[in-house]
């Protein structure tokens, strides 16, 4: 029988008690409980973002499974359909830490087990191709530390922070040694940016693909002249446009005619892999924000759009390729 792992502090919602005859589920009400559960293998793991654990943020609760398991299949569940903008975020924040999609509830009973099927599936198709192993994480890839100490970086500079002398540990003590010496160096170029990335910017070029002429505008306006600013009215302008550019950042609409934006991620990152892609869009839901993070977006934002946290966002972006480079020079 497939073991589920429900994490909240809300009772186990009545659709699931249904299951139990189909699925063994453990309800976890917190995050100690929860990632205790991991050592029992369950085929899925459901964290509800409505009533979540108090114990644990659920951004490193997300983490802590990955490391733990990295071929269990994490589910959000959500109430509602409609998306704003605090939750969005959040929503975005999950998904990026290693979530894979939603189940919206309340649902029926079918829908339920037909996303259990998508991930218990998932989940069997990682751990045949990657027997489980929590030693095998003691020493995980150089690609995947750099991933995840951008993550950091990136933490970092939301909140306006410089890189520690901690934070080059952390990164180091498991990709190979390094001397006081060049870890002094490393922390002066990769805080370097924080001050000179305004004198940078106008090397840094922004596609904007949005079929309405006002919102195209709306955008450049917070760029120009501070950036190199390039418009296209439709997908297939863009990704000409993209492919002739290599544009840092690429934002895109979701609503266009012909193609739509989220089915233009995959075609955007192969024609353009270093661009950063951010969803602006007045078309929301939590199924929607899964597919274009998954597809390779970096952000999805909500028109009408914050101006500020755009400025952000971008920033954000420019800083990580800037980490990026540093570290890929190591």
């Amino acid at each position: 029988m497939n073991r589920l792992l429900y994490v909240s502090v809300a009772q186990l919602p009545e659709v699931f008690t249904q299951l139990e005859n189909i699925y063994s589920i453990t309800h976890a009400q917190n995050g100690k409980m929860g990632l205790n559960e991991l050592k029992t293998e369950p085929n899925a793991v459901i964290l509800d973002i409505d009533f979540p654990i108090l114990d644990i943020d659920l951004k490193e609760f997300i983490q802590s499974t990955f490391h733990t398991d990295p071929t269990v299949t994490i589910l959000l569940a959500a109430r509602g359909t409609g998306v704003y903008e605090e939750s969005l975020r959040d929503a975005v924040d999950y998904l990026k830490c290693g979530a894979q999609q939603f189940i919206q509830l309340p649902s029926s009973k079918e829908e339920v087990i037909w996303a259990l099927a998508y991930a218990t599936e998932q989940t069997y198709l990682a751990r045949q191709s990657t027997p489980f192993s929590s030693q095998s994480l003691q020493n995980p890839q150089y690609k995947e530390r750099l991933e995840l100490f951008l993550q950091l970086l990136d933490a970092r500079l939301a909140k306006g922070l410089p890189i520690t002398p901690d934070d080059i540990h952390s990164f180091f003590n498991t990709t190979g040694p390094i001397s006081d010496s060049e870890k002094i160096g490393l922390i002066e170029r990769l805080n370097e940016p924080l001050q000179s990335l305004k004198e940078k910017t106008k090397s840094f070029s922004i596609l904007i693909v949005d079929d309405e002429p006002e919102v195209r505008h709306q955008l450049a306006d917070v760029f120009l002249p501070f950036f190199t600013v390039i418009q296209a009215e439709n997908g297939q302008l863009g990704l000409e446009l993209a492919s002739l550019n290599k544009p840092e950042v690429i934002l895109l609409d979701i609503t266009m005619p012909g193609k739509k934006g989220d089915a233009l991620i995959p075609e955007f990152k192969q024609l353009s892999p270093q661009s950063e892609i951010v969803i602006v869009s007045g078309h929301c839901d939590y199924w929607l924000v899964a597919k274009t993070i998954q597809s390779g977006a970096f952000d999805y934002l909500l028109k009408p759009f914050n101006r500020q946290y755009l400025k952000t966002v971008v920033r954000r972006i420019l800083q990580r390729n800037i980490y990026k480079n540093i570290l890929g020079k190591m």
